[in-house]
């Protein structure tokens, strides 16, 4: 009887979630697969099925990852500053590991994004983020520090939004400069009379 395989499961999501990044979903095949996990054909079969069980844990795998990322906006004392925080670190994680883009979002415009296993995985990831800012805009508005009237789901969602609209000016060679300063005049909306110092730049 074959022995079986031990293998680092978040390890090897980890690498095979960054081949599904970077390549997408149509261009990455089996053996990219197996060189990028280091995972044998058959043991990648016997685990995960095929390759749409592959990508399938891997978009699960990064629902994780957000969730973890996230973590800071659900805090006490998270204010502005932490969502700032929280975009340009999201923001350069994309650049590290998936080349400029949310891999939630390369996904939601590929064919995958249709398949009725993959579908609520982005939904998932999306909400996360939105919750998250629409607490810390919640305990903001009540501080005081967030005067715009519109709801603050909504306003979670112009953030969500905007902070995928850097991830595209980051990509196009906007670099971080201008990257921040366009962020900062998105938090500057939500408060016609924002304290500057809510938006210092992270340390």
């Amino acid at each position: 009887m074959p022995r079986p395989i031990e293998y680092d499961k978040n390890a090897l999501l980890d690498r095979a979630l960054k081949a599904f990044w970077i390549n997408g979903y149509a261009g990455c095949s089996i053996q990219e697969l197996v060189e990028a996990t280091g995972m044998g054909r058959q043991g990648l079969y016997n685990v995960f099925g095929d390759k749409d069980g592959v990508f399938l844990a891997a978009a699960e795998h990064y629902t994780s990852m957000v969730a973890e990322q996230c973590k800071p906006l659900h805090a006490p004392d998270a204010n502005m500053a932490t969502i700032k925080s929280f975009i340009l670190s999201s923001l350069a994680a994309q650049e590290t590991h998936g080349g400029g883009a949310c891999f939630a979002v390369v996904t939601a415009f590929s064919p995958q994004a249709t398949d009725p296993r993959i579908a609520p995985v982005l939904e998932a990831v999306a909400h996360k983020v939105r919750s998250g800012f629409a607490g810390v805009l919640r305990a903001e508005q009540d501080r005081g520090r967030v005067t715009s009237h519109a709801s603050t789901e909504a306003l979670a969602d112009y953030l969500y939004a905007s902070m995928n609209g850097l991830s595209a000016l980051a990509k196009t060679g906007g670099g971080r400069v201008r990257v921040e300063d366009a962020l900062d005049i998105a938090l500057a909306t939500l408060d016609h009379e924002q304290d500057t110092t809510c938006l210092a730049k992270p340390s």
